[in-house]
């Protein structure tokens, strides 16, 4: 996650729901790491990501990408 424009590492446990053969990642009103709350919608499709975020602090956009195995 990235928050004040740096990259944080936060643990959090997502609920995945389905549609038709397509996870979405959801996070509804949640405390994410002192941070606030937190609202989150992303949907996964053949490598790639899409979805909205929003705070409880009146924040949010869209985000979205390709999914790359990491190298390690």
């Amino acid at each position: 996650m990235q928050y004040g424009g740096h990259d944080l590492k936060v643990p959090v446990e997502l609920q995945v729901k389905w549609a038709g053969d397509t996870p979405v990642i959801t996070l509804t009103n949640m405390a994410v790491g002192g941070m606030g709350s937190f609202t989150v919608r992303i949907v996964v499709y053949k490598g790639q990501y899409a979805g909205t975020w929003s705070s409880a602090k009146g924040h949010g956009g869209t985000l979205f990408g390709n999914i790359v195995k990491g190298v390690q």
